[in-house]
């Protein structure tokens, strides 16, 4: 990805259409790679429109797409272009069954720009794995930094420390204890969605020690710090559902731990279900589904048809009302409440088949971020994203990009001195 100095030829122009760099050409790749993964775990920078959020990563597909179209398409139709037209697919035949609403189209649109923004982070990774890598370590550190500054002003100063909070952006709104600890939420609105971030982090970079040789484990402690600091009830409740994965992995049958999930989940959701307000609002749509008739089960409610039904709501002890489930709080019983049965099935086919052909452990980051999110329509996140670019890419060959190439050559000159 480049802007290529003016020369007879064409040659510079050719190199950032394939996204190589050459002679006489400006690379504006570090960039990029600073805008797409630095800003990656910061999800509460964004700008909103309607209910469009618009994450500042998602700028860098924009910018990719007028240096380099071609490369971009190309990725986009070899990868991406079978599963979306599957979605648009179910997608028309929702918006016939709600009789043409076109709100059936939102959902759709969100997984269309995760695609997009997966493609951009294949060709990024492409271009220069390392930078990307070290991109989004530094948004690490500047992340746990900012939890660590927000920890502080909750325990000691009772939040009076000036941004511990930013109301504008939401940043901070699940700020509080639970458990006896501080849970503090960085650059995002809760703990959970931050947990999200650190942990789905934590394995894309373990995924590239395996595969670049370079130690990440001064980065890995400052993520596991962070995990610390969110204490998110999310991460504790997918930790043993990882091991349980992680059985299925190690066997290669991952399709049978779909099948385990969901059977466990329909059947213990009438008994944890009531049990506090996080627990009904993880389990919520699962009671709903298990309501719909026999036939609507099949092909579920439509997408982005959740409004139409009765939200859910939290009743007490004391028989007071104390949470309404706004938003489907679960992406797998959101997937099945909307998409039904079949749309399920084929969702849980297809990332099967990206973990079966992922290598270097990208296909267990990527299901480690899946089993981690909260809210069905979370998805399309960045970091969503790069782990499907991640899980696609590690099947190419390393390759250090310029900066790494810079060090090796570096090492080797040293190496090559006389003494």
């Amino acid at each position: 990805m480049s802007v290529a100095v003016p020369q007879p030829g064409g040659d510079a122009a050719q190199a950032a259409a394939r996204g190589t760099p050459r002679a006489g050409v400006i690379s504006l790749t570090p960039f990029l790679c600073f805008l797409a993964a630095f800003f990656l775990p910061m999800k509460a920078l964004r700008l909103s429109i309607g209910q469009l959020s618009l994450y500042l990563p998602f700028f860098a597909i924009g910018l990719a797409a007028l240096l380099a179209p071609r490369a971009l398409a190309g990725i986009g139709l070899r990868f991406f272009a079978g599963p979306f037209l599957v979605l648009l697919g179910f997608t028309l035949l929702d918006f016939a069954r709600a009789g043409f609403d076109p709100s059936v189209f939102v959902f759709t649109f969100k997984i269309l720009i995760m695609l997009a923004m997966a493609a951009t982070y294949y060709w990024l990774l492409r271009c220069d794995e390392t930078a990307v890598m070290r991109a989004l370590s530094w948004g690490i550190y500047a992340t746990v930094a900012f939890m660590l500054y927000q920890y502080v002003s909750v325990t000691f100063f009772h939040q009076a420390l000036p941004l511990t909070t930013v109301q504008g952006l939401e940043i901070g709104r699940g700020i509080g204890g639970r458990y006896g600890f501080t849970r503090v939420t960085g650059f995002t609105e809760e703990p959970s969605y931050v947990a999200v971030m650190l942990l789905g982090s934590l394995f894309l970079l373990r995924s590239y020690q395996q595969r670049s040789g370079v130690s990440q484990r001064r980065t890995i402690g400052v993520i596991v710090a962070g995990l610390l600091l969110c204490t998110s009830n999310s991460l504790f409740a997918a930790l043993p559902i990882l091991l349980l994965f992680s059985l299925f992995y190690r066997l290669r049958i991952t399709w049978l731990f779909f099948v385990v999930f969901y059977a466990a989940n329909l059947l213990i959701y009438p008994i944890v279900l009531n049990r506090d307000e996080t627990f009904f609002a993880r389990f919520s749509s699962y009671s709903q589904f298990a309501a719909l008739p026999p036939d609507q089960k099949i092909l579920g409610i439509g997408f982005n048809q959740y409004a139409t039904l009765e939200l859910p709501q939290f009743v007490n002890a004391l028989g007071i009302t104390t949470q309404i489930v706004e938003s489907l709080g679960s992406l797998w019983g959101g997937l099945l409440l909307e998409g039904g049965i079949v749309f399920t099935v084929i969702f849980c086919l297809y990332v099967d088949h990206l973990i079966r052909g992922a290598r270097w452990g990208t296909g267990y980051a990527l299901m480690a971020i899946l089993i981690m999110l909260a809210n069905y329509y979370s998805p399309w996140w960045p970091i969503v994203s790069l782990a499907l670019a991640y899980v696609l890419y590690s099947r190419a060959p390393f390759r250090a990009g310029r900066a790494g190439a810079r060090r090796t050559a570096l090492k080797e000159k040293e190496d090559n001195i006389p003494t």
